[in-house]
């Protein structure tokens, strides 16, 4: 049988506020949103993007052009690895390849890629918080 703790009083109930029955989106402050944004783009971010959300990613890969880049991005036991979505040798678009033990196939000559690159084709620096997946662009450029 589990016992149960009791650290203090209960919690109040919550108030109701006063806009509970207007949708979250017709309250939004486009003005204020845009200057949020402003204020965020002057940052220095160290070329962190986000991707996607977190749930958008499976095993099927799929194409991203993020900060001018064509990406690659799919799921590896459970990983969200993102990589140039070209081949190294003949430069063939591997979104649209297949995977076969969390490695993409070459649709042009076979080749398998994944998480330990091949010559100069690396896998992408990838942060996934649970909510939306991260990645790093031209870390060398970063600010």
């Amino acid at each position: 049988m589990s016992k149960m703790w009791k650290f203090g009083p209960a919690l109040p109930p919550l108030d109701v506020l006063p806009n509970a029955d207007v949708p979250d989106w017709k309250q939004a402050k486009p003005g204020a949103i845009a200057q949020a944004l402003g204020r965020a783009r002057e940052r220095p971010h160290g070329n962190w993007y986000v991707a996607d959300a977190s749930r958008a990613f499976g095993e099927k890969p799929r194409h991203y052009r993020i900060a001018g880049e064509d990406i690659v991005a799919w799921r590896a036991d459970g990983e969200v690895i993102m990589a140039p979505d070209a081949c190294p040798h003949m430069g063939a678009r591997l979104a649209g390849s297949r995977v076969r033990d969390g490695k993409l196939i070459c649709p042009w000559h076979g080749l398998a890629l994944g998480k330990g690159g091949h010559g100069g084709w690396k896998p992408l620096a990838v942060h996934d918080d649970g909510v939306l997946t991260w990645v790093r662009i031209r870390a060398s450029e970063a600010a």
